[in-house]
């Protein structure tokens, strides 16, 4: 089994600044926080979708990242806990 990545981008959108967290296993995204001024939105194979935000199906080969990007898994898990 390939060893899992993770990565976080901002980006600015209408509804302000807002924050993506990916986890990729065996190249593809398995877990995904999407973190918006007024809400916090926590994706994965079991909930792909919530409120019109989708897990990603984008393949690792084709994901757009600079390797400032790049975090740990501890980085991702202390958002990623905090789901309710």
């Amino acid at each position: 089994m390939k060893d899992k990545q993770y990565f976080k981008k901002g980006t600015e959108l209408d509804e302000g600044w807002v924050v993506f967290y990916f986890e990729f296993e065996a190249d593809y995204i398995i877990r995904q926080i999407e973190v918006y001024p007024t809400a916090t939105f926590f994706l994965d194979e079991a909930n792909p979708e919530i409120e019109g935000h989708m897990l990603g199906d984008q393949s690792i080969r084709y994901f757009d990242y600079d390797p400032s990007d790049i975090i740990s898994a501890e980085e991702f898990f202390q958002i990623w806990n905090t789901r309710k």
